[in-house]
């Protein structure tokens, strides 16, 4: 590029870098919320199966199916909080590369730089919520199976259901007979 050539698109150029600087801070913002958003869910997925647990006489092919789902869920939430190889700038490589070079030139290999870096970025991020998103509706199917199978375990009014068929609710206290 001639030094005219660089002076007239330097200003675009130096545009498109500010660009792609916000919106690699932006994409970065969003992965943190992502990651705030699965540790909360892992919290809940806890508090929900311990909850499940430790009820007495829940439906037990609900319940099962509930801590299935559950720990679907606490899969695919962990995945989401595993370390992921995002690209960024590398300050030693530029400064050594294009510290001597013109601001047009530099600009120019910083703008391709961080569009190549967001791409691939987007590309971890997109991946990254969609196993947030299958996470979390797994937690509302676990959610959807605890429920039923804590009201299974209830009659009507919050009755105890009868573990035997014909028994009263009030097992242990017997009608008293006469001689």
């Amino acid at each position: 590029m001639t030094p005219d050539e660089q002076a007239r698109v330097l200003p675009t150029l130096s545009l498109i870098n500010t660009e792609l600087t916000g919106r690699l801070a932006r994409q970065s913002t969003a992965g943190a919320t992502i990651d705030t958003k699965t540790v909360f869910l892992l919290g809940f997925l806890a508090t929900a199966a311990q909850f499940l647990a430790a009820q007495k006489g829940v439906q037990p092919v609900l319940a099962a199916a509930a801590f299935l789902a559950y720990a679907i869920a606490c899969v695919l939430a962990v995945s989401v909080l595993r370390l992921e190889e995002y690209q960024d700038l590398e300050p030693r490589a530029v400064l050594d590369t294009y510290g001597r070079a013109p601001e047009g030139e530099l600009l120019l290999a910083l703008a391709a730089t961080r569009a190549t870096m967001f791409e691939h970025n987007a590309g971890l991020h997109r991946r990254r919520a969609k196993r947030w998103t299958v996470s979390l509706v797994s937690a509302g199917v676990g959610i959807a199976l605890s429920s039923a199978a804590l009201v299974m375990q209830t009659g009507s009014h919050g009755e105890r259901v009868s573990p035997v068929p014909g028994s009263s609710p009030s097992a242990g206290v017997s009608p008293s007979k006469s001689h």
